[in-house]
């Protein structure tokens, strides 16, 4: 997970985040060290209901940062604000939770298991391909915005 912010900023540790308004999304969880600085608080955060929300209050100055995942993030931003809008932000790499994506299906359903197996194949591939690092590159870039 990233955040989106309006200026630069080489944050490296919760404590470089001190004082800076920090936007978050009701019911998410941004991971164990966000969570704890936030208890101890060390971590200035105003929640709201929508991450939409937290993207206008962002470009509006209301806030320093946004703590959203750079995929997601990238994908409404894009769709959602105007083009000066979008290339108003950038984002930082500091890691609010370092957990990997997940592919849930019910276990349930004998079915089920034949997926998981034929879909972990096709991710293996497509790492071992670098389409993989690719297509998360080229979506970034907002390359697969309309293909739906």
């Amino acid at each position: 997970m990233c955040r989106i912010i309006r200026e630069a900023f080489d944050g490296k540790t919760w404590d470089d985040l001190a004082g800076l308004r920090i936007g978050a999304t009701n019911d998410y969880y941004y991971g164990a060290g966000f969570e704890r600085a936030d208890k101890e608080g060390k971590l200035v955060i105003e929640r709201v209901y929508s991450d939409e929300q937290n993207f206008k209050k962002l470009l509006a100055g209301r806030m320093d940062l946004f703590a959203v995942n750079l995929d997601s993030g990238l994908t409404l931003i894009q769709d959602k604000f105007t083009q000066e809008e979008t290339e108003s932000v950038t984002y930082h790499k500091f890691p609010l939770d370092e957990g990997s994506l997940v592919l849930m299906f019910s276990k349930q359903d004998e079915k089920n298991k034949r997926l998981v197996t034929l879909f972990n194949k096709g991710l293996q591939r497509l790492r071992a391909s670098g389409k993989y690092d690719l297509y998360f590159k080229e979506s970034r870039q907002g390359k697969y915005r309309n293909a739906l």
